[in-house]
């Protein structure tokens, strides 16, 4: 199997402030986040700082100040830059989670850069006997794409997560029919295709609550 190196998001972010989120001692893992990319994804505050490092590690925990294990964080609050932060487990273990994957079981996301495209094994413009009925139970359902503001022939019912992974259909919802409409999205066909090449993804902001047990818990976030 070929090993992909990813450029650091860091790195290829204009320069700005960053902070600091350490794993340390449950994993020799640091990451640096550009708080300008949170700003620009629509929620600069702590939750969604605390949920984007959530992602890393299977096991639930919460951001601290570092050298304050039991500080109590206001999750609405902003991340200060140059601040450094701890991501505490509620269990005493941390492991990695799942990382992105490909349209292949056995092949990592491709590490793609500016001008690069690639083939998440999407079928919503091939020739397929059930893409017809999903194409059309998608668009009336959502009338066309809520971020581009088109419909119509300019979109795609496109599949959240590629048809060509079934294991993942069946691995976290437990289904193997793959083409019902709630497992698809109304997408304008060049955010379809730029969201099949891994260049941006879906943050469902709806409720961003701490884990029970963490000394932020009595944040109740909407």
């Amino acid at each position: 199997m070929s090993q992909l190196d990813y450029r650091p998001l860091c790195e290829s972010w204009p320069v700005s402030g960053k902070v600091t989120v350490s794993f340390e001692p449950f994993l020799e893992l640091e990451i640096k986040i550009p708080v300008d990319f949170l700003v620009k994804s629509g929620d600069d505050s702590l939750a969604f700082l605390q949920y984007l490092v959530q992602q890393v590690v299977v096991e639930r925990g919460y951001l601290s100040r570092s050298g304050e294990a039991d500080s109590s964080l206001d999750l609405n609050a902003r991340p200060e830059i140059g601040a450094s932060y701890h991501f505490r487990p509620l269990a005493n273990r941390l492991t990695h989670a799942r990382g992105p994957e490909g349209r292949n079981k056995r092949k990592a996301a491709p590490a793609v850069t500016d001008g690069d495209s690639t083939d998440s094994g999407s079928e919503s413009s091939r020739s397929n006997p059930r893409q017809s009925p999903f194409q059309a139970d998608v668009m009336m359902r959502d009338g066309g794409d809520l971020f581009a503001g088109v419909s119509g022939k300019k979109c795609d019912a496109a599949h959240l997560v590629p048809v060509s992974r079934p294991d993942v259909y069946k691995e976290l919802l437990d289904v193997e029919f793959l083409y019902d409409v709630s497992y698809g999205l109304a997408m304008e066909k060049a955010l379809h295709h730029a969201y099949d090449a891994y260049r941006w993804s879906i943050y469902y902001k709806f409720r961003l609550c701490p884990p029970a047990g963490s000394p932020s818990a009595e944040h109740d976030l909407t």
